[in-house]
């Protein structure tokens, strides 16, 4: 049976659409987690917790996307997703895996919940364009690189 993945919604930022009265998810998400075999379930970010409970209850695993969000706790879309962060991390305490998985603004968001949402947590940073950088692994024992190649342990 295909997993169940849950989007994040996130305010509207576009032009015309009031962000207190539309949410949004770019269609590039959906797709792509479809093309993945994933069936998916649109998660509202300003929902109620009891609506969080019932969704969460139905997924496998959640996708906070990117774009733009105030990334506070102040904020419904900062406090929902620390929200299903935790219930995450209690699941998954409780022997029950459940992934989430942030791309950019998501990612941000996995960082500002975990640092536990300080004004400094992000912060800009000059990197020249076009320039690969070499990423240092210094743990191999966790689900995701268990199962990594040796050659690529050697190369990175």
């Amino acid at each position: 049976m295909a997993p169940v993945i849950g989007v994040y919604s996130q305010p509207s930022g576009i032009d015309g659409y009031d962000p207190k009265e539309y949410a949004y998810i770019a269609a590039s998400y959906i797709k792509y987690l479809e093309m993945a075999g994933a069936r998916i379930i649109v998660v509202p970010y300003d929902a109620d917790q009891k609506t969080l409970d019932k969704l969460f209850n139905g997924m496998n695993g959640l996708l906070f996307p990117g774009g733009a969000a105030d990334l506070t706790r102040k904020s419904k879309f900062g406090a929902n997703a620390e929200y299903l962060f935790k219930k995450a991390l209690k699941a998954n305490d409780e022997g029950t895996y459940f992934p989430i998985w942030g791309t950019c603004l998501g990612f941000e968001l996995i960082h500002s919940i975990v640092a536990d949402f300080p004004d400094d947590v992000l912060s800009s940073i000059e990197n020249e364009a076009g320039v690969a950088r070499a990423l240092n692994y210094t743990s191999y024992s966790s689900r995701m690189f268990a199962g990594i190649p040796l050659y690529l342990k050697m190369y990175s």
